[in-house]
């Protein structure tokens, strides 16, 4: 009874130790030569995603096809970059987003966009923001996305 009783008092403590440091993060801080770094003692800490804290690069690759501007594409891209990198909740505000162009694939121009979300966690929030805005100026200024799929004739349901 009494080693019974012992038993679960070490699985209490374990767990409240446990649930104490679910509360710890780990900031990485940006040094003056622009990396990110936090300091862990070692065998202090085991690996849980969420506790440390670091900003995340966000890229997203385009694609467009040969007939569109590559300098009409690439402002779009910088617009809608700037405005999600200053208005969506978990991107960094501070960070001048970039568009590159990279290669000449068989579809068209292919590029690179570098967001940079506050967290690993605010990628995902930044890149579909980015995505979404990004396809509607494409739409609005005429610029095809090309795909291997013929396009669909308006009201065919697809």
């Amino acid at each position: 009874m009494v080693r019974c009783f012992t038993i679960c008092v070490l699985f209490l403590a374990a767990g409240a130790a446990f649930a104490q440091g679910e509360k710890e993060r780990h900031v990485a801080t940006i040094d003056a030569d622009g990396v990110q770094r936090v300091r862990i003692v070692g065998g202090s800490y085991f690996f849980k995603p969420g506790r440390i804290v670091v900003k995340a690069n966000v890229p997203v690759e385009i694609l467009v096809g040969y007939d569109s501007d590559p300098t009409a594409v690439e402002a779009m891209a910088m617009q809608a970059a700037r405005e999600v990198q200053t208005s969506v909740e978990g991107a960094v505000a501070t960070f001048q987003p970039t568009v590159r162009f990279s290669s000449f694939a068989d579809l068209g121009l292919r590029g690179t966009v570098a967001l940079r979300a506050k967290s690993i966690d605010d990628q995902a929030a930044v890149r579909h923001e980015f995505i979404r805005r990004l396809h509607s100026a494409f739409r609005e200024r005429g610029i095809v996305v090309p795909t291997l799929v013929p396009p669909q004739p308006k009201g065919s349901g697809l």
